[in-house]
């Protein structure tokens, strides 16, 4: 048994299904379980391609008998119409003959045009259907298109973290043919997995080749869901445009090994200077994007008091540790009396400018600046009505304190930019969640029309816009009796800028909501289910006292409340069993847990009343509802967790070391060879105490896989790119492996598992024929999943279990439990011995006397 030191609650193991858990209720149960589509690319249907295949897979139907008939069906629009039908667990059809059925299915889908089909799989049992879920695809029917041919330049990629700026020669293709006499344009993307999302690399190629820089691949990759400092193969796409194919013809995928690299940056760059006593503890500072890796992006006031140039530098730290200026600094001063500066390389010396406030756009990987000295920020585009269609500047007002630039103003669907000193020299743009003076996109504006704050938060990195709708309040104020009735000492819930509000409330009887810390504004009462503006309106009112998670939308005047007995922690360290709870603090609005034993890798959330209803993760500073698994490395930990109101945020400190003592077994639960994913029967490996185990188990038929359980906790694994069977432990989901027999090797500290297939089981030792150094092979029977010989034995032989003909692959010891280098297996009685080794389950044999 593992002891995890300092645990305070066993985590009881629950299979419950939910998005995080183990494995499904399938697994235990024998009701009909339909079949499961897996996913499939999009299709491309050209005339340079219609020799091609497309093939449709599913794992088959559970519990409904043998000898099932699957029917595919299609669906386009709100029609469904039945394609094929197969007793296989595929359909395999060349595209011609794909094209025609699905066009005589389906008379109404366009021609030469990209068009959406979901497909599923159904099977019949006497008189009840059961259908696998859809999967969506596009599909690129464009018979008169000839679409381009995509090679790639090279097979692999190492990129070189000391060369960002390097150029590599990754693409070209052959020359699309679409509309006649048409000018074609082209764009590269780029994809890591089906399911993850598509970057878009290049748009408005007029060339047939592709070249990008090392670092801008990297943030690509990695943007793609790619391992950072890892090898990875990257699909790349290439589409044609043209007048007749507005949306584009989608190429072959060409697939390139990226192995990407991690750059590490501090978090903030400190700005020490003349304007504020050459202090570096006490410097502002700019922060690192989020986004972009590198890239540091904030205003700071260089004004000093008379004018003239101002002296500065910049530092990784609050102190005279590794600072360092930006070199060949050029300085240029605009008509209207602003200064801009760009800059590359490194000095020791120090940056000079002209008093003022700057934005500073500082590319530490690059070493290149770019400041603009910035007087005023406005509005201008379509989207802003005053404008009058990019004409009129809207002015913005500067809030030191919370560090945002707003303005107030009525806003129509377009597009604007944010200008600096009613100048077109320099601008911000980009999407309202990535917004920075380097990016030179024109930001859109997409809301129903009507009066909005617009505020620039140039506190954060990269810079955001948020648009406040002022017909709805920015929050709302929960006065009542658990507080005295006082909307200015009221708990508070943030809005979404849309009528919508959310946060956690301890509660006694009657409140009330209110738009503002007062009773002079709009308040809301009469029933959660229909919100009165009345004066007059009675009170809301929650059925006992507690603590509650309030909802309120103020586009259908309605609220919740839904009363929170319990607030967990739950995750890999439990099981995903019950989760951990935690304490709230009435004085501080915070739920703390302490102690927590997370083993290496350990992938956790937070979650209400011991359910998935109400469940957080995702971003550790904006928790959002079903948001990704939180990660942390192996230690003991404090985590508090804010409720007050969004957004919701959590820390976590790391308290100690996490002293592990490992058990001498391990439990590989799953599917296969008829397990039912038991973290007790189901087949064991055999260790020491250092949390490494080896033993041989057969796996056949498996659906959904199968995990490792260390004492009760379930441990995932990841395939290692490139590597036969080695999985990294504490990550991914369920592990698959195909049918056959493996050695297995698990090492839980150094978080790796190997899977070694095995070709051949021989018997070795002292008998004839044998003499310790010829296997004698033994045969494999599908059906009981054994194998088995037969030989004559001399009492007093000693023989072993050998895997390959490799004695690091060997099993000895006890018939009943047989264990990775057990003591040879003696022979008592001389005879002919019929040996039987069953490694479906824990590895034994049986010697049966002929």
């Amino acid at each position: 048994m593992k002891i995890l030191k300092y645990l305070f609650a066993t985590a009881i193991v629950s299979l419950s299904a939910v998005s995080c858990e183990v494995i499904s209720e399938d697994a235990f149960s024998t009701a009909p379980v339909p079949p499961e589509m897996y996913a499939h690319s999009d299709i491309l249907m050209t005339s340079n391609t219609m020799d091609e295949f497309v093939n449709f897979s599913w794992k088959p139907a559970r519990f409904l008998g043998e000898g099932l008939t699957y029917d595919l069906y299609g669906k386009f629009g709100e029609s469904t119409t039945k394609l094929a039908s197969t007793s296989e667990l595929y359909y395999r059809v060349p595209k011609t003959e794909f094209k025609t059925a699905l066009y005589s299915a389906f008379p109404a889908l366009p021609e030469n045009d990209t068009f959406t089909m979901s497909f599923f799989v159904s099977v019949t049992n006497q008189d009840e259907s059961f259908e696998s879920d859809p999967v969506t695809i596009d599909i690129y029917a464009y018979g008169d298109a000839v679409s381009p041919e995509t090679s790639a330049l090279v097979e692999s990629i190492v990129l070189d973290v000391t060369d960002p700026e390097g150029v590599l020669e990754l693409l070209t293709w052959e020359p699309a043919r679409l509309g006649y006499n048409e000018e074609i344009t082209y764009s590269v993307s780029l994809q890591y997995g089906e399911t993850a999302a598509i970057v878009l690399l290049a748009s408005d190629l007029k060339e047939t080749s592709f070249s990008i820089t090392v670092d801008a691949l990297n943030e690509a990759a990695v943007a793609a869901g790619a391992p950072e400092a890892a090898a990875a193969d990257l699909d790349f796409t290439v589409r044609a445009f043209s007048a007749t194919y507005p949306d584009g013809v989608i190429s072959n995928t060409v697939t390139i090994n990226v192995t990407t690299y991690i750059a590490t940056y501090p978090e903030y760059m400190y700005v020490p200077g003349a304007y504020q006593g050459w202090n570096p503890a006490t410097a502002p500072k700019i922060k690192h994007s989020s986004v972009t890796k590198g890239l540091y992006e904030g205003m700071i006031d260089l004004s000093v008091e008379g004018g003239g140039d101002v002296g500065f530098k910049f530092s990784p730290v609050p102190a005279w540790e590794n600072d360092f200026a930006i070199a060949n600094i050029e300085k240029t001063t605009f008509g209207n009396g602003y200064t801009a500066l760009t800059g590359k390389g490194t000095t020791g010396g120090d940056i000079t400018a002209p008093s003022g406030m700057y934005n500073i756009l500082l590319n530490k990987k690059l070493n290149t600046l770019y400041m603009i000295q910035v007087e005023t920020l406005s509005l201008i585009g379509s989207a802003p009505v005053a404008s009058n269609g990019w004409v009129n500047d809207i002015d913005m007002t500067y809030d030191p304190v919370a560090h945002t630039f707003s303005a107030i103003t009525n806003m129509q669907e377009g597009e604007f930019k944010i200008r600096v000193n009613h100048d077109w020299t320099h601008s911000a743009g980009g999407t309202v969640d990535n917004v920075s003076f380097g990016k030179g996109d024109n930001i859109s504006f997409t809301r129903t029309p009507g009066e909005y704050k617009v505020v620039l938060n140039v506190g954060v990195n990269p810079y955001t816009i948020k648009f406040i709708n002022t017909s709805f309040p920015e929050k709302m104020y929960v006065p009542g009796n658990h507080q005295g009735w006082n909307p200015a000492a009221a708990p508070v819930l943030n809005g979404d800028n849309e009528g919508h509000y959310e946060g956690y409330v301890t509660l006694t009887d009657i409140f009330k909501f209110t738009s503002a810390p007062d009773w002079n504004h709009t308040n809301y009462g009469g029933s959660m289910e229909s919100l009165d503006t009345d004066p007059s309106a009675g009170n809301l009112q929650v059925p006992a006292p507690g603590y509650y998670y309030l909802k309120v939308d103020l586009t259908t005047m309605s609220a919740t409340a839904t009363l929170i007995d319990r607030v967990g922690v739950i995750g890999s360290f439990t099981g995903w069993g019950e989760d951990v709870p935690m304490t709230y603090d009435p004085n501080t609005d915070l739920w703390t847990a302490t102690n927590l034993p997370f083993p290496a890798g350990t992938e956790y959330k937070f979650r209400m009343n011991n359910d998935w209803a109400i469940n957080l993760g995702g971003d550790p500073n904006d928790l959002k509802q079903d948001g990704a698994n939180l990660k942390a490395d192996a230690g003991m930990y404090t985590v508090i967790l804010s409720l007050a109101t969004t957004p919701y945020h959590m820390t976590i400190t790391r308290t100690g070391d996490l002293v592990s003592e490992y058990g001498t077994e391990v439990v590989v639960a799953g599917d296969y060879s008829g397990h039912s994913w038991s973290a007790t029967d189901d087949p064991k490996l055999q260790g020491s105490g250092d949390g490494t185990y080896k033993g041989a188990i057969t796996m056949y038929n498996m659906q959904y896989g199968f995990k490792i359980v260390e004492s009760g906790n379930w441990i995932a694994g990841q395939l290692v790119a490139d590597s036969q069977y080695e999985f990294t432990l504490y990550t991914g989901d369920n592990m698959m492996l195909p049918n056959g027999t493996y050695f297995w090797s698990v090492d839980l500290p150094d978080t790796k598992a190997v899977a070694t297939p095995v070709t051949v089981v021989g018997l070795i030792g002292s008998f004839e024929g044998s003499a310790w150094g010829t296997d004698v092979a033994m045969d494999f029977d599908q059906e009981t999943l054994t194998y088995s010989a037969t030989l004559n034995l001399a009492a007093g032989n000693e023989f072993k279990i050998r895997f390959n003909n490799n004695w690091d692959l060997n099993l000895g010891g006890d018939i009943t439990n047989l264990t990775h280098n057990g003591a040879n297996i003696m022979v008592q009685e001389a005879g002919t011995y019929r040996i039987v080794l069953n490694m479906a389950n824990t590895s034994s044999l049986t010697m049966t006397k002929q």
